[in-house]
């Protein structure tokens, strides 16, 4: 028996799909970084808390993933719950390499831009003072990595990591705002065509044309 949905459930299906495939390209980036580092660069690095949060981070992916192929609609809520877990991975990944210094720290921008596209302002307000206190947190308590600190004299022999991974974060983000962000408005402008036509259906029904 298929379980009935709203347009808003189906929306929310729709935009976690969505957040899932950007969670893949993150995760993509976030393992290569992390096998880049420590294999690659050898860089001294909390390699152990890294891939516990890693590994969790990839488990609710996946967890993800399979809820989606679960018939029970999907709430604004919950959609609201999975944007927190993103940022709650994130924070605490941030902590273990370099706090506000991580050039990808600019990347918690993303759940408020999602959040702000697709959910009601008391989600959004939620979603953006979690990012703020994080963020805040996370210029005063964090691992040391000087890999993701600017130096004042930079060896010209060894790229600065730090511009580099600035500039990529910046690339990714804007590559996911303008594809993903239009793509999840587009879901919401077909939701609200959804609702008038079936508001201007029951109102034919009722009180007949004209």
């Amino acid at each position: 028996m298929r379980i009935p949905t709203s347009p808003t459930t189906d929306a929310s299906r729709k935009q976690l799909a969505q957040l899932t495939l950007i969670r893949s390209i993150l995760l993509f980036v976030l393992w290569i970084s992390f096998i880049f580092a420590v294999e690659v660069e050898q860089i001294e690095v909390s390699s152990d808390n890294l891939l516990k949060i890693l590994i969790i981070f990839s488990s609710i992916h996946v967890l993800t993933f399979l809820r989606l192929k679960n018939s029970l609609p999907i709430t604004e809520l919950e959609f609201f719950i999975q944007l927190l877990l993103d940022v709650t991975c994130l924070s605490i990944l941030f902590y273990f390499s370099g706090g506000a210094n991580n050039p990808f720290i600019s990347y918690l921008l993303i759940p408020i831009f999602i959040s702000a596209t697709t959910l009601p302002w008391r989600y959004t307000w939620l979603i953006t003072i979690t990012c703020l206190i994080c963020y805040a947190l996370l210029l005063f308590f964090y691992v040391h990595l000087p890999i993701f600190e600017a130096p004042h004299h930079h060896d010209e022999s060894r790229p600065n990591w730090h511009i580099i991974g600035m500039w990529f974060n910046f690339s990714l983000s804007a590559i996911l705002i303008t594809y993903f962000i239009v793509k999840m408005a587009r879901t919401l402008q077909e939701q609200s065509k959804i609702l008038s036509s079936k508001q201007y259906i029951h109102k034919f029904r009722l009180f007949g044309p004209g």
